[in-house]
């Protein structure tokens, strides 16, 4: 939905109205949009944020990989671990935090059987796919 789309403001920005002195909200922002220019200059600046937004959460995604990516090395060649081993588990254990951060977000908001189902499902999941092919490949 457009900023100001029929002269209202999406939600998380609300006009002032003199009825709605005490908000219960307090993420709403009030503002008092005069024409259409102001409107405009309005959400080009949201959208100017975003993108700028993107692209700080971007480089900062870019630095920790290559973070990551010089520790394991080191690891690798410190603890004499194969290549493989380490890939692995660092494979599953990338792969299982959306999972867990989905997790933790469903207790926080006091949904305790969806936290938990989809913890133990995705540790599972983990242990039914990665497991075997793992000790497939070491054992042979």
């Amino acid at each position: 939905m457009p900023l100001c789309q029929n002269s209202q403001i999406s939600p998380t920005l609300s006009k002032k109205n003199k009825f709605d002195d005490k908000s219960n909200n307090k993420s709403d922002v009030l503002i008092d949009i005069n024409n259409e220019s102001e409107c405009l200059k309005i959400t080009k600046y949201f959208k100017i944020l975003n993108i700028l937004l993107q692209l700080f959460i971007l480089a900062i995604a870019s630095i920790l990989i290559f973070l990551v990516s010089n520790v394991i090395e080191s690891l690798v060649e410190d603890l004499l671990l194969s290549e493989n081993f380490l890939s692995i588990i660092v494979l599953g254990f990338i792969g299982s935090m959306p999972e867990h951060a989905i997790s933790i977000n469903s207790f926080y908001k006091n949904n305790s059987n969806s936290g938990l189902n989809n913890a133990f499902g995705s540790n599972l999941m983990v242990l039914d796919s990665v497991l075997p092919i793992f000790t497939t490949y070491h054992f042979q």
